[in-house]
């Protein structure tokens, strides 16, 4: 007969079952029931997700000269305390890696890697390769940190308008701000495994959730060399008159096109000490009262509306008039009556407040509002400044008799040149461009068209104002201005300064506005000048004397004009040095080569098949104690179609193809008959006899 088991026998088993049971309905629980729970919770433990950076956009001007470039270089990251848990012989393969591949001694590694230190960089600006990355990474102590860096291939030239970038890689000031959305892209992501010390590990789950998209390239309408040629002279003619501060504009007034844009005092380097009034961008931000130069803008409304012509005469008395009240001056008297032709010679403020009798406020104020004076042009530029000209309604007796000849109005130096732009377009305002294209990572390009704000004038009173400018330059108070070979016309200004406690004794600004050939103008320019000293105030004595240098090395170094007569007379003297040769078009080993034969310290960036872009420029002298930059890069895609050159002069045609982006290989003489299609942005042209139609 079997024996029953005891009570506890029974009781200890059914203790044991139930705990199994419980065990097991956990386990169903943790494994079945809330797996992807679990799985989650494991996953974040082990898992992360990483940002992977956007190639930001490149910035050029009309031709694809770079301005502003990005490069990607790789950061080698290390925990010495990693390293030291390493085995002997895992640490000994170590350091022979790194001295192989970050070129550094045995002796420099052994002292870092002492370091007690959780985060110790061992070196930055590397480019490895996909071999070189995966023996690095399989030694499963180090990081590689890809690292973005914006290079700036022309240095300090146009560095206002361009700007800079922060320390976390986004636009801090000028376009690099103004057109982040543009230029910054869409940073990626990827999710990665890590272990238990928070290193990334090679595993299957590793993958990229999101591409990284590359920022989009901007074409700026600036042209590089037409803006190294205008910073150099206004330079020279700031420190030349001891100046407080300098702008200069070039505008194609046909288009609108901003061809240059300068500053003085300009930012010396982007090192990271950064004084914010060097940054400031004059010709958009500095608000000033122009002073007589307006007197060729006001004239529009003179001449259209009030029923003047050049022979039209008022009495200049004696340089000083009570006119309804209120006492106007000359700056030097040219007393009897004088005609609006020598009024305007003369620059007589006397002769225009009598001629502004002859026009109603409302005219004069709709004519500068037209204009742009006291409003935005909208550019993509951060900071640009209205200006300001009162309404009608706030005007007192005296705005019309001193508004006409420049007071009681504030503008930047672009909108005055601008409006200069209408007199020398026949009368056409367009808006100043700023961006002439914009090419997104998928290569589709938005070219920016210009636009025709406004008719303002008829031709024939554009073309009376342009030949009183040009006689002002060959007999009147800008005779400084003139280039000999060329048609030079313009206006000269001497505004003296005011504040809140009214006029600044010897605070004046000088300004000269010039448009050349005055016949049929290219080219409008305006350099002004704040606070010169006293005997090179007037804007004949300072400011005319730089347009005629700026004027006369655009004729010298482009196809923009002309060469005047006087072509070999000196420039600004430039810096001593060896003289760089061509390296634009070489292979990198090329340049290389190039720069050990001549001695030139070399300073390689960028990565492409060929330099795009060097500083200083081919022919011009390398400063004492300076590196030759060499930038790489593969040729830009064109930003327009080639132009039609038939017919044109081989100069003419230089200038239209240099304007769509194109370079020329001329064959033969005479006009243009015959264009090959562009290869490699350069358009072979067959010159002929052949009339032009």
């Amino acid at each position: 007969m079997p024996q029953t088991p005891p009570h506890g026998l029974k009781l200890l088993g059914g203790i044991f079952l139930a705990l199994a049971l419980v065990i097991g309905a956990r386990l169903i629980q943790l494994q079945v029931i809330n797996h992807d729970l679990y799985a989650r919770c494991a996953a974040r433990q082990w898992e992360c997700k990483i940002p992977l950076p956007a190639p930001r956009g490149n910035l050029f001007d009309r031709h694809g000269v770079p301005l502003a470039v990005s490069d990607q270089s790789t950061r080698v990251i290390t925990d010495p305390h990693w390293v030291r848990a390493l085995s002997e012989e895992k640490r000994e393969a170590l350091i022979l890696l790194l001295v192989e591949h970050l070129d550094k001694s045995r002796r420099d590694l052994d002292r870092s890697l002492r370091s007690e230190k959780r985060y110790l960089v061992l070196g930055e600006g590397f480019r490895f390769d996909r071999e070189q990355i995966k023996a690095l990474n399989d030694t499963g102590v180090l990081v590689l940190e890809t690292v973005s860096e914006r290079l700036y291939p022309q240095g300090r030239i146009g560095a206002a308008l361009i700007g800079f970038l922060d320390a976390d890689g986004g636009g801090a000031s000028g376009l690099e701000l103004s057109l982040e959305e543009i230029l910054a892209g869409r940073p990626g992501e990827a999710q990665v495994q890590t272990d238990d010390m928070g290193r990334k590990r090679d595993s299957s789950r590793n993958r990229i959730l999101r591409d990284p998209q590359q920022g989009g390239d901007v074409y700026l309408a600036l042209d590089f060399k037409l803006q190294t040629i205008v910073e150099r002279e206004l330079e020279a003619a700031a420190l030349a008159s001891e100046a407080r501060t300098g702008s200069a504009v070039l505008i194609d007034p046909h288009n609108g096109d901003i061809l240059a844009l300068a500053s003085w005092p300009a930012p010396a380097s982007r090192d990271g000490k950064y004084r914010a009034e060097d940054w400031k961008l004059l010709p958009l931000q500095g608000v000033y009262e122009p002073g007589s130069t307006l007197k060729a803008v006001t004239s529009i409304s003179l001449l259209e509306s009030g029923g003047l012509t050049l022979d039209s005469q008022v009495d200049a008395e004696d340089g000083s008039a009570l006119i309804d009240g209120y006492n106007i001056r000359d700056d030097r008297p040219h007393p009897g009556w004088r005609s609006f032709r020598e009024a305007f010679i003369l620059s007589s403020n006397v002769c225009f407040a009598k001629f502004s009798q002859r026009i109603t406020n409302e005219i004069l104020f709709a004519s500068l509002r037209d204009l742009g004076f006291g409003n935005l042009f909208g550019l993509e530029y951060p900071g640009e400044q209205e200006g300001s000209l009162h309404p009608v309604t706030a005007w007192s007796d005296r705005s019309k008799l001193t508004l006409i000849f420049g007071q009681e109005i504030s503008a930047t130096p672009l909108q005055v040149t601008a409006a200069f732009g209408a007199v020398a377009a026949e009368g056409e305002f367009y808006r100043p461009r700023l961006l002439r294209a914009v090419q997104s990572p998928e290569e589709e390009l938005d070219t920016k068209d210009s636009i025709l704000l406004r008719k303002v004038c008829r031709k024939k009173t554009a073309r009376i104002i342009r030949g009183l400018c040009e006689e002002t330059v060959l007999s009147g108070t800008g005779t400084r201005a003139a280039v000999e070979g060329l048609r030079v016309g313009g206006k000269t200004g001497t505004a003296q300064k005011f504040n809140e406690d009214g006029l600044m004794r010897g605070k004046y600004l000088a300004s000269f506005v010039g448009m050349v050939p005055s016949d049929e103008p290219r080219l409008v320019l305006g350099v002004f000048l704040d606070e010169p000293r006293i005997g090179m105030h007037h804007g004949g004595q300072s400011s005319a004397p730089a347009v005629a240098r700026i004027i006369r090395g655009i004729a010298i170094a482009t196809d923009y004009l002309p060469l005047p007569i006087d072509a070999g007379a000196e420039l600004v003297a430039l810096p001593q040095g060896p003289r760089v040769p061509n390296y634009l078009d070489m292979d990198p080993e090329q340049a290389e080569r190039e720069a050990l034969r001549t001695g030139l310290p070399l300073l390689l960036r960028g990565r492409g098949t060929r330099v795009v872009a060097q500083e200083p420029s081919p022919g011009a002298p390398l400063p004492p104690g300076e590196q030759l930059r060499l930038v790489l890069g593969d040729a830009p895609g064109q930003i327009q179609e080639p132009p039609d050159l038939q017919g044109c002069t081989l100069r003419e045609a230089r200038r239209k193809a240099l304007e769509f982006g194109y370079r020329l290989k001329p064959v033969g003489r005479g006009i243009v008959i015959k264009q090959e299609s562009p290869e490699g942005g350069i358009i072979q042209v067959k010159l002929g006899a052949r009339k032009r139609k």
